[in-house]
């Protein structure tokens, strides 16, 4: 980004010369270099040219042309002779009068090479400029700035990839595994699109890893000189904390993506992410799913508990807290059937471990009065039966029953009462009133609906 402005003191030196019959003479274009300069901010037009200490380069007007009758356009071209020399602030002066800066051009940082030749054109805007400094030539060729503009077109390629690729978007390749000595890993070639730029990494590269956990990351920078081939360089960075893109001392942007996170154990995590829209995986964290395959499945966690690193599952990490279903280890720990479907704190600093999904729980949305998150102790709706008794005569020494309904039922038994000093023996008869609930329902060890047996597993956000 760059701003333009004319100073005020142009306009006084333009009147001054009008009023001694003299046209404005813009014979000189100065170059400066001035620290901490932010090219995003309006100029004042209060100033004018800064310290002869800042210049880096003057060089008289080459070529002047009207483009309109309202503007005119400046040029010089800087010989493949003068030494290198960076500037951010261009002015147009007239040198044979003092205060008479022109335009001031504050922009990006740039670098005129050595044995490069540069043209640099400005162009100056206000009423009626050409008929004022009697110019009639119109401006060519020459006051074109071909560097702005193979940049300019190679920041719309980018912006194009970006579009179709999105930030990151791996190719192929890349693949990350441990070798057999455990603190080396090897990265393979491949092909990525990182911040609209297309890096490939033509040979395997090795890196080496003590500290775990750890990740891996993919940077990729444009560069290049006016006088060299430009190419996006390809470089594996090896990080504790998560990276982002950044600008680096030189002014150049580097783009960053994830590659693999090592877990504690030497393990590899890989956090590539393809062609599909990374914003769609980013948004599927922490959702739940059935699967019926078993074992490991890419971009997803066993959802039984498990601990896993902050560091490689930071966005679940992120998630857990939004949710506040986050509890300290020791509590889950202490009663996991009661804080199932909450997270545990793992190690309290690098660690935090999952829900657990098979300890035979039922998920449903939380109902009216239930605590979101909390689980519900088992229960069953109430069972209930009867039973009817009645005399069968003044013989018998006990109710017998007549009929039963439900879960309860009788078992008439027969019994003899100890003969008296007048009577015999006498059987009688009496009932042992039971429940069985598997007279009404299906019975078993535990609870439960018809249950299908499948992994529950929980997405990771990434790939």
């Amino acid at each position: 980004m760059s701003q333009t402005a004319i100073p005020l003191e142009f306009e006084r030196y333009l009147q001054n010369q009008i009023s001694v019959d003299n046209a404005p003479d813009m014979n000189e274009m100065i170059f400066a270099h001035i620290p901490g300069l932010d090219p995003s901010q309006p100029i004042n037009r209060e100033n004018g040219l800064p310290d002869v200490s800042l210049w880096v380069h003057q060089q008289d007007i080459d070529q002047v042309g009207k483009l309109g009758d309202n503007v005119l356009a400046y040029s010089v071209v800087i010989p493949s002779t003068v030494a290198e020399f960076t500037f951010n602030a261009i002015y147009l002066r007239d040198k044979n009068v003092p205060n008479s800066c022109g335009m001031v051009v504050h922009k990006a940082e740039e670098t005129k090479e050595n044995g490069m030749a540069s043209t640099k054109s400005l162009v100056q805007a206000y009423d009626g400029a050409a008929q004022i400094a009697g110019i009639i030539v119109d401006a060519s060729t020459w006051q074109i700035d071909y560097q702005a503009r193979l940049k300019g077109i190679e920041e719309d390629h980018r912006l194009a990839c970006l579009d179709s690729y999105g930030h990151t978007a791996f190719v192929d390749g890349f693949d990350v595994t441990q070798q057999a000595d455990p603190n080396k890993y090897e990265v393979k070639p491949g092909v990525v699109y990182v911040g609209g730029l297309r890096g490939v990494l033509t040979g395997e590269m090795l890196q080496t890893i003590i500290a775990k956990p750890n990740g891996l990351y993919v940077d990729v920078v444009r560069q290049g000189t006016a006088l060299s081939v430009w190419e996006n360089k390809v470089t594996i960075a090896v990080s504790e904390t998560e990276l982002t893109d950044y600008v680096d001392g030189n002014g150049d942007k580097h783009y960053v993506a994830k590659l693999a996170g090592i877990n504690a154990d030497g393990s590899v995590v890989d956090w590539r992410v393809g062609t599909h829209d990374e914003k769609l995986m980013q948004s599927m964290v922490g959702m739940v799913v059935p699967f019926h395959v078993e074992g490991e499945k890419k971009g997803w966690l066993d959802g039984k508990g498990g601990e896993v690193s902050r560091i490689v599952d930071k966005m679940l990490w992120e998630y857990a807290l939004e949710t506040g279903l986050v509890v300290s280890q020791a509590i889950k720990d202490a009663d996991p059937m009661t804080h199932a479907m909450k997270f545990g704190d793992g190690d309290g600093g690098t660690t935090f471990t999952l829900p657990n999904h098979h300890l035979g729980h039922f998920g449903r949305g939380t109902p009216s009065g239930a605590i979101h998150g909390a689980t519900q102790n088992d229960a069953i709706r109430n069972i209930t039966g009867s039973v009817s008794v009645g005399d069968r005569g003044k013989q018998l020494a006990a109710f017998i029953p007549s009929t039963s309904i439900g879960a309860l039922f009788a078992i008439e038994e027969e019994f003899n009462t100890l003969p008296t000093s007048t009577e015999s023996s006498v059987v009688n008869r009496g009932a042992n009133v039971r429940f069985d609930a598997s007279k009404i329902v299906p019975t078993a060890d535990e609870n439960r609906p018809y249950t299908a047996n499948l992994s529950i597993k929980i997405h990771r956000g990434w790939m």
